[in-house]
């Protein structure tokens, strides 16, 4: 069916009003809201109703409208409408919480409204001095069931939690509609019996504990100024947009659209990820970029910490921090969207519980250590190999804790939240992800995947000898690579003075340290980098130990004293000098230049083919595609040169236009559902409609093209698309079938 209607709509206040009436039933209404921006504000209808509104239809003034449905349905009413600031604010509200299936939703804040910004600030105040008074007046009442009823409303607000960012519109009501209807709930029944004053001197407490984390042994002006250097060096090296190694690209765009990437899945990063890159600061790939540097620059705070405790020197853990700061290993990861400097920041932050939690003997820390730790498999799994020396230590500390009732129930509830995590897998494969690297449909594939099955066979590959002749060996050449030889020696001497002053601290990170190394050198992987900053770490913290004794055995030197600060800065500074030019990404440009030229330029449900071995630029046009032009619907076939290309465009775009309604709306504008038998591509001359719509802008990304191609009958068109940034012109190959 084709509406057409004739006033223009005015912006930010015009909603297209659309009813359609039940020929067989006149009491059942179908209604849609949209706005000038193609979006749907309000709706009664169901997902099988499709409709095609073109983006900025009303504003452009442009009078078509097609709506695909079941028969039976006829037009009741086609208008538009003004809707005023108050309760255009609110639909903008209502449009955010609903969400979509990219994951995302729309940013409240943007909302010009602020009429509806204050209709919803005075509701919210209403209910949060009504709700406690209803509540205060429902204990006062002779009714037994409350209790009970307490501790109902907290399982159930378990339940639709992990719904709550990743909403199904599938659902009729709304994961954030049940949870805030359960708040209010919990608010009305557990408000007037929870001790507030005893919460307010707790809260007190850890506030004055927090702002003392800057311990006796060491100077706020130290904390402060390596937070300000380190910041500084990843900030003058960072990826300035996509770019990188194909992983760094996906983790670019996972966050963006929650989808499933590699083993293990990696749900606590894709999560914080989706978090971080809501800033309002450039691109989308930058902001994945800047959460590794906010991580890498956290985990360097715990470090300095947490050496400092072990080595009794804030000089000393000074010196180490740089060092770890300034290795290249970790500087790489720093400067790009990867998952390894929330690891590092993991590793220091349940090191750091620990440390304290001896030093004080205060269960608090070691219950923070179960929490932590637990949530840190959401995000690396290779934090399984420092589950040795973690227990070990804890028995060696104080091993009947273990045994108290309430500490198996943290550790217990502890592992369930870490198991947990992976349910996000779970849901975003129901959901229907835009990404979904790996087959997630059921609990034995969600097994597979937590436990990486693809990489299983790179697990340990080698023999003892080779491991002896081999893989030692070049772990000691990459951390001296990587690194610098002189944290590895004094590395080696804090071992020794921890050996002989602190045997817990001393077996605690011997054996984190054997864990780590242990994995790393049966794992055969081209590229250490990442894997080797929990060594970097350890070691690091190791070397403070060695700077601590050295420092402190120069001191009663009066002329010497200085000369191990003076030679440990220098070091630092050669070090960072060396490694500037190796890791600096701040000029990576190209790539994204090219590809946003191209992108800019092509029309809609265009079809790209690139290289199927081409890793990197496979995850670059999907980093476009899913990321940065969405409304573009391009689609991507990767060909693989030994295969016939044809069969793979009917293979893939088949997929494609299954799974996405808006490609399949454009290619099969007539049909409510997927036709059963799609034209087979191969035979694309015969089928006008196909040809017209799939082959009428096809791009080339091959690195021969005209080889690779050479046996279609198709003629290549060199086409040059400027970059809208600096204006450079790139070169793309359009076919022609």
């Amino acid at each position: 069916m084709e509406f057409e209607w004739d006033k223009k709509g005015e912006e930010g206040r015009s909603v297209l009003e659309i009813e359609l009436g039940d020929t067989k039933n006149p009491g059942k209404v179908l209604r849609w809201d949209i706005n000038g921006r193609g979006a749907i504000l309000a709706t009664t209808h169901k997902k099988r109703y499709v409709t095609t509104f073109p983006t900025s239809l009303l504003l452009q003034g442009k009078n078509q409208f097609r709506l695909s449905s079941e028969k039976g349905w006829t037009l009741r009413r086609l208008r538009i409408k003004n809707v005023y600031g108050y309760s255009k604010g609110l639909l903008d509200i209502v449009a955010a919480l609903k969400g979509n299936r990219y994951g995302d939703i729309r940013s409240i804040r943007n909302s010009p409204f602020a009429a509806g910004w204050a209709v919803i600030f005075f509701i919210l105040s209403l209910a949060g001095l009504g709700l406690p008074g209803l509540g205060r007046w429902a204990v006062t009442r002779p009714n037994k069931w409350l209790e009970p009823f307490r501790w109902l409303i907290l399982v159930l607000m378990a339940m639709p939690f992990p719904l709550y960012l990743f909403s199904d519109s599938r659902i009729f009501f709304s994961s954030q509609t049940v949870f805030l209807l359960l708040l209010a709930a919990a608010v009305i029944s557990w408000g007037p019996v929870l001790p507030w004053p005893l919460f307010r001197r707790k809260i007190k407490e850890i506030f004055a504990r927090t702002c003392k984390l800057t311990i006796r042994y060491q100077t706020r002006t130290l904390t402060a100024l390596l937070l300000v250097l380190a910041s500084s060096l990843y900030l003058a090296t960072i990826l300035p947009g996509m770019g990188g190694h194909g992983d760094t690209a996906k983790f670019q765009f996972i966050g963006k659209i929650l989808g499933i990437p590699h083993s293990p899945g990696y749900p606590l990063y894709v999560m914080l990820n989706n978090l971080f890159i809501r800033i309002p600061d450039r691109s989308i790939a930058f902001r994945a970029n800047l959460m590794s540097v906010v991580f890498a620059v956290a985990a360097l705070f715990l470090f300095f910490h947490l050496a400092g405790r072990i080595s009794k020197d804030g000089a000393a853990a000074f010196y180490a921090a740089l060092f770890l700061a300034c290795s290249r290993a970790f500087w790489s990861q720093a400067i790009v969207a990867e998952v390894y400097t929330l690891n590092a920041f993991f590793v220091a932050l349940v090191l750091f519980f620990l440390i304290k939690w001896a030093e004080a003997k205060n269960v608090t820390w070691l219950y923070l250590f179960f929490f932590f730790y637990a949530l840190s498999f959401g995000n690396h799994l290779t934090m399984v190999t420092l589950f040795p020396a973690f227990l070990a230590y804890i028995l060696m500390v104080e091993a009947k804790v273990l045994w108290k009732p309430k500490t198996m129930g943290v550790a217990l509830g502890s592992a369930l939240v870490g198991i947990g995590q992976y349910a996000f897998l779970l849901i975003r494969a129901r959901q229907g992800a835009p990404y979904i690297e790996q087959d997630v449909s059921n609990l034995r594939a969600l097994f597979d995947v937590i436990t990486a099955k693809r990489f299983q066979a790179r697990m340990f590959p080698f023999s003892f000898g080779e491991i002896l002749t081999d893989r030692i060996p070049l772990l000691f050449r990459t951390l001296a690579d990587q690194a610098s030889p002189i944290l590895l020696l004094a590395a080696m001497g804090g071992l020794v003075v921890l050996f002989l002053k602190n045997k817990k601290t001393f077996w605690l990170l011997f054996l984190s340290l054997i864990g780590q190394s242990f994995y790393v050198l049966n794992f055969n992987i081209p590229d250490l980098a990442g894997f080797l900053i929990p060594i970097l770490l350890l070691t690091a913290v190791m070397a403070g130990a060695g700077f601590a004794w050295l420092l402190k055995a120069m001191r009663k030197k009066a002329v010497l004293r200085w000369a191990p600060h003076i030679l440990l800065i220098v070091l630092v500074i050669h070090q960072a000098a060396a490694g500037f030019p190796k890791v600096d990404l701040s000029g990576e440009r190209q790539d994204d230049e090219m590809l946003t030229a191209l992108f800019e330029h092509i029309p809609p449900y265009s079809l790209i083919i690139t290289g199927g071995y081409d890793y990197n630029t496979t995850q670059y046009l999907l980093y476009k595609v899913l990321a940065e032009y969405p409304e573009k619907h391009a689609l991507l076939v990767a060909h693989y040169p030994e295969t016939d290309l044809l069969e793979e465009i009917d293979h893939q775009v088949y997929s494609k236009i299954k799974k996405d309604e808006n490609i399949r709306e454009h290619f099969f504008p007539a049909q409510t559902s997927l036709p059963p038998d799609l034209p087979q591509f191969k035979r694309f001359k015969e089928d006008e409609h196909v040809r017209k719509t799939l082959f009428s802008n096809v791009f080339i990304l091959l690195n021969n093209p005209i080889e690779e191609l050479s046996g279609l009958d198709c003629r290549l068109e060199d086409v040059v698309y400027p970059s809208p940034r600096t204006g450079r012109k790139f070169r793309f190959s359009k076919a022609h079938f």
